[in-house]
């Protein structure tokens, strides 16, 4: 993947609201939320695991969305998913609600899809979100699309939330819709 595409993978991270580098050993009773070095060496281009939240806070670098989404590029035609992982500590409990999963563009995209339900509970154990791109190989272009997400603790207070009104931008190539669509029927809750 080029240059572009590294820095579109790394805009989009912070973009959902999820980035920052993961230092310090795991505390009880939080909230973790990280992409794993693997996904970030095929997304970036140096593998290291990404904070996302840490200790049930946001990466501070994720905190104007605005300007990040200025200057965020589509996400490149490679790049067809994008894993999460996260884990709830101790005793803590999480919940979580994937309020909209839309494409803008159902022409050239379909709705996204995650792998898991679209509400449930942060699991205990570290476990992989995945979010997929399924390009519909019908024609060139991008593809507009919302994944809007939000995590609260037992106490109902939201820790982490899409920023509302944000859009995203995939790009896909007609002819190139096989391994989207093959991934579609396995992300679909």
């Amino acid at each position: 993947m080029g240059a572009v595409g590294r820095l579109c993978a790394l805009l989009l991270c912070g973009a959902l609201s999820l980035c920052g580098v993961r230092a310090a050993a795991r505390q009880p009773d939080t909230l973790y939320l990280w992409i794993d070095a693997q996904q970030a060496r095929v997304l970036i281009g140096f593998e290291e695991d990404i904070l996302i939240v840490s200790e049930g806070k946001m990466a501070p670098f994720t905190h104007d969305f605005r300007k990040a989404q200025q200057r965020m590029p589509a996400i490149p035609v490679g790049i067809h998913a994008m894993n999460f992982s996260w884990q709830a500590t101790g005793r803590a409990e999480y919940f979580y609600e994937f309020l909209s999963l839309r494409s803008l563009d159902k022409g050239i995209m379909a709705d996204p899809t995650v792998n898991i339900p679209l509400l449930g509970m942060v699991p205990h154990k570290p476990s992989v979100v995945q979010v997929g791109f399924p390009c519909l190989g019908k024609q060139d272009g991008v593809a507009a699309f919302e994944v809007n997400v939000i995590i609260m603790n037992a106490e109902g207070n939201i820790i982490l939330q899409t920023p509302q009104n944000a859009i995203f931008f995939k790009t896909c190539q007609q002819g190139n819709a096989n391994e989207d669509m093959a991934r579609l029927s396995d992300w679909v809750t």
